[in-house]
C-alpha cells in the first residue's frame, strides 16, 4: 500500500464519482464475504487499505489537484490497517498556506464532498509542510 498518493501531471480519471462509489460498495461486499469464508483479520484490515486506495487515487485524479499538492494516509489507513466502518484519515498536503493557494481551494472543496458522496468516511486536514512541523512541535 503507499501511504503518499502524488497526482499524475495532466491526467484525470475520466470516470464519475458513481464509478468509485461502486468499486467501494462491491470491494467491501466481496472483502466481507472473503473474511466469512477465511476468517483473516489482517487480510481484511489490509484489503480494507488498499480499496480506499484504489478509490481515493480515482477521487483524487477527478479533481486534477494543483502541482506540489499530495495526498498523505495517515492513522491506521497510513499503516494498511483499515478496519471496516472506520474513518480514512488524510493528510492534504500543499506547497503553500490554503489562503495563497487560488484556485486550489475549490477543487480541495469538491474532493472532500465527492469523498462523502463516494461513501468514505473522512478525517481530514489541509497543511502545508511547515504547518505540519508545527503541529507536530505542538503535539510531541
Amino acid at each position: 500500500m503507499s501511504s503518499v498518493v502524488a497526482p499524475v501531471p495532466g491526467r484525470a480519471a475520466n470516470a464519475p464519482v458513481a464509478r468509485w462509489k461502486h468499486e467501494l460498495d462491491a470491494g467491501r461486499r466481496e472483502l466481507e464475504s472473503a473474511y466469512r469464508i477465511h476468517r483473516r483479520p489482517r487480510r481484511l484490515l489490509a484489503g480494507q487499505a488498499r480499496l480506499t486506495d484504489r478509490v481515493l487515487r480515482g477521487l483524487w485524479a477527478e479533481i486534477d489537484p494543483s502541482a506540489g499538492c499530495a495526498l498523505v494516509a495517515v492513522g491506521g489507513y497510513g499503516r494498511g490497517e483499515l478496519f471496516p466502518h472506520s474513518d480514512v484519515d488524510v493528510v492534504i498536503l500543499l506547497p503553500q498556506p490554503l489562503t495563497e493557494a487560488g484556485g486550489s481551494a475549490s477543487g480541495i472543496e469538491r474532493f472532500i464532498s465527492v469523498m462523502w458522496v463516494t461513501g468514505l468516511e473522512i478525517g481530514h486536514s489541509v497543511r502545508t509542510i511547515d504547518e505540519c512541523e508545527v503541529e507536530m512541535e505542538v503535539t510531541l
